[in-house]
């Protein structure tokens, strides 16, 4: 339907992958898939990968499972291999994904270190890596609302009451052959296929910057968390770092964690506390991972003039994905209207997609997405002029 409406609006996209060099090793690669590149991989070269995983996991070779009550004792536990866990509704897929998974588990849901949403002097939120996911949303109903919105349209109410924070940001890609067991480039190695590039890749895949592997980051949160500029604090036995979000991911459901690391807290700047954010996801069904995604959050000062921006797309690229130009352009911006938004944006996507053959419509559908967002944010300025004239 949504590529349907493109035509009848006239609008068609050109990509010009020709004049973009950087993109030119992946355009020969997925062209040659069907002229044999695909066979050779699936046939030989998966014989030669690293052999992750078989796709079940073993239910025995789990042999400790412990729930330490303070911080220093998880870093311990991890620092000597065991895995971390939260919720656990992932923690099977990962261990599906490892060649030699963990024999010990360690819970972080009795560190009352980890399991706080508080607010600091300044404003900023503070919210611990074992906060669940529904207590997160009705510590920010008011006060960030754009967090609990994202939450609340996150699987269902009793997997929110059990899945975490930091579960959420490091949940593994949703590429089902990668979940389900296929050899393939992430799994076992360099010298096996994407059985995404001729697979079904219509919805959970990307059309911006995949790579050999067309998966994405499946958090919602993540996307949010971006455009609200969150710090992650990561520790280990020896020290303790933090890092921006964006720096947090660095591929698919793939994060910067060394071996050995917690997350230990989620920090939003109190700047961006006071942003006026929204955010609205396309999914197949009601609690579903996103198909598409936007998240926008702005600084309106009293004229209506936007002082800051960020627009972060979700479910499209590797990573959550900030339109650069269209922040840009936004910043000093009166008023801007969503048709103006479109048209900046869907120049940028152009510019920068580069879709398989059958997801190409999610660029149209971000994009209005994109446009519904900044009226729910103009609304709520409008609003607030309304009852400050009152």
């Amino acid at each position: 339907m949504i590529t349907a409406l493109a035509e009848k609006e006239g609008r068609r996209r050109h990509h010009r992958i020709w004049r973009r060099p950087g993109r030119w090793w992946i355009a020969l690669m997925r062209a040659l898939y069907p002229l044999g590149l695909h066979h050779v991989l699936h046939r030989w070269g998966t014989r030669f990968g690293r052999g992750v995983g078989t796709g079940v996991a073993d239910p025995d070779g789990v042999t400790s499972l412990s729930a330490p009550g303070d911080l220093d004792a998880v870093v311990r536990e991890a620092a000597a291999g065991a895995q971390v866990i939260g919720g656990g509704s992932d923690a099977l897929v990962e261990r599906r994904r490892e060649a030699a998974p963990a024999t010990v588990l360690v819970s972080t849901r009795s560190v009352l270190a980890l399991r706080a949403v508080r607010w600091a002097e300044d404003g900023a939120l503070h919210c611990g890596a074992a906060v669940t996911l529904a207590e997160l949303a009705e510590a920010t109903r008011e006060t960030v609302p754009v967090i609990a919105d994202a939450i609340d349209s996150i699987a269902s109410a009793q997997i929110r009451n059990v899945a975490t924070v930091a579960g959420n940001l490091v949940q593994e890609k949703r590429c089902w052959f990668f979940r389900n067991g296929f050899s393939c480039y992430k799994r076992n190695g360099v010298t096996s296929p994407c059985y995404a590039v001729m697979g079904d890749h219509r919805f959970q895949h990307a059309v911006i910057d995949g790579h050999r592997c067309q998966a994405v980051t499946p958090s919602d949160l993540a996307t949010v968390l971006t455009a609200l500029d969150a710090r992650v604090e990561l520790a280990a036995a020896s020290d303790r770092r933090t890092l921006t979000i964006e720096e947090f991911f660095v591929g698919p459901g793939e994060t910067a964690l060394r071996p050995g690391e917690v997350v230990v807290e989620i920090v939003v700047p109190a700047a961006a506390v006071r942003r006026r954010s929204a955010f609205r996801k396309l999914n197949l069904y009601t609690g579903d991972f996103a198909t598409a995604s936007a998240a926008i959050s702005g600084e309106i000062d009293a004229s209506g003039t936007w002082v800051e921006a960020r627009l972060v797309l979700g479910a499209v690229a590797p990573v959550p994905w900030r339109a650069a130009e269209a922040e840009h352009w936004l910043r000093g911006r009166t008023a801007p209207t969503a048709a103006q938004l479109r048209a900046v944006l869907d120049r940028e996507l152009d510019r920068e997609a580069h879709p398989l053959p059958g997801n190409g419509w999610k660029l149209d559908a971000v994009a209005g997405l994109a446009e519904h967002v900044l009226e729910s944010v103009t609304a709520t300025r409008a609003d607030v002029d309304r009852a400050a004239t009152r």
